[in-house]
């Protein structure tokens, strides 16, 4: 991780939850043509990238505490979130059960 990623992280897990479900994004495309895209999902996905190489990537003490911030906020977010959100629930309860697993793997690998 280059130093400015790791902070970045941070700051991106910590707003995660003032993002609504329903906003969405414009992507240009190629040829001029814009893509719509949902902002949450896409947080979601690049946090989970994002987080699995900086567990793999960085020392056992800054992996761990990466994924522990991580967990954390994910953590706060299911419960900030609408019960009746069961996609954006389901989306977050994929993405903690994933970081949980990469955890679990780099402990064993120690």
């Amino acid at each position: 991780f280059l130093p400015i990623l790791q902070p970045t992280l941070r700051v991106v897990f910590t707003t995660l939850t003032s993002v609504l479900s329903s906003e969405e994004i414009l992507i240009p495309g190629s040829k001029g043509q814009v893509k719509r895209i949902n902002l949450l999902r896409f947080l979601v996905e690049e946090l989970k990238q994002s987080s699995i190489a900086a567990i793999v990537g960085l020392s056992l003490i800054n992996s761990r505490e990466v994924a522990f911030l991580a967990l954390n906020t994910i953590y706060k977010a299911r419960k900030m979130c609408p019960h009746d959100d069961s996609d954006v629930l389901n989306l977050y309860n994929e993405l903690f059960c994933e970081l949980v697993e990469e955890l679990k793997v780099r402990y064993d690998g120690e």
